[in-house]
């Protein structure tokens, strides 16, 4: 077995030689990488927190967004059935206006005779004329025809 050293290194060479500053910026390195280390676990803990904040910030605002999007959903359904309202309406009124067409087509239509004795001021306006009235070109009859 191998005895375990307990001189320091640099007591068993002369001091100042090279070897012992060798040694002793060995372990200034040494020590300089162990708080580099340690720095550095610190500064991964902190960017750790950090993310982990940020991802909880993004998620928040995700669930904002999210919540946002239901909202204008439930505006259009709500547009899409006052718009489906108004349409109806307006297809209960155009088959209100055609089937009062459709009747005025049927009624019989009143007939006007110009420049008649039935019109009172014989200016040759027109003017109604009974039902069973029509109007015809005059058909002269008589000896100069």
């Amino acid at each position: 077995m191998v005895e375990a050293r307990t001189t320091p290194l640099s007591r068993i060479s002369h001091p100042g030689s090279a070897v012992d500053l060798i040694l002793d910026r060995m372990g200034e390195i040494q020590a300089n990488m162990g708080a580099t280390h340690a720095d550095t676990k610190e500064s991964m803990v902190a960017i750790q927190a950090d993310t982990s904040n940020s991802i909880e910030d993004i998620h928040a605002d995700i669930g904002a967004v999210q919540a946002n999007i239901i909202g204008v959903h439930a505006n259009m359904d709500a547009v899409q059935a006052e718009t489906q309202g108004a349409l109806d309406t307006i297809g209960a009124f155009q088959a209100k206006v055609l089937h009062r067409l459709e009747h005025l087509e049927t009624l019989p239509v009143p007939k006007f005779v110009a420049g008649s004795d039935l019109n009172p001021s014989h200016s040759g306006d027109m003017t109604l004329a009974p039902y069973h009235s029509t109007v015809e070109p005059e058909v002269a009859i008589g000896p100069g025809v």
